[in-house]
């Protein structure tokens, strides 16, 4: 229970490294970068399987 008591009490710190991952991956998509990450992670995991 302690993490839970942490981000309590930094609630605020927590909202805004929220929105600024939320804002950092808008621009990455606007500009095509993201695009680009997320093929080169599709490449390294073609060979991996998950067992269900």
């Amino acid at each position: 229970m302690g993490v839970f008591t942490w981000v309590k009490d930094h609630y605020q710190w927590v909202m805004r490294a929220g929105g600024g991952m939320v804002i950092a991956t808008g621009l990455l998509m606007g500009t095509g970068i993201w695009s680009y990450f997320i093929s080169q992670m599709q490449s390294w995991t073609a060979g991996c399987n998950i067992g269900i």
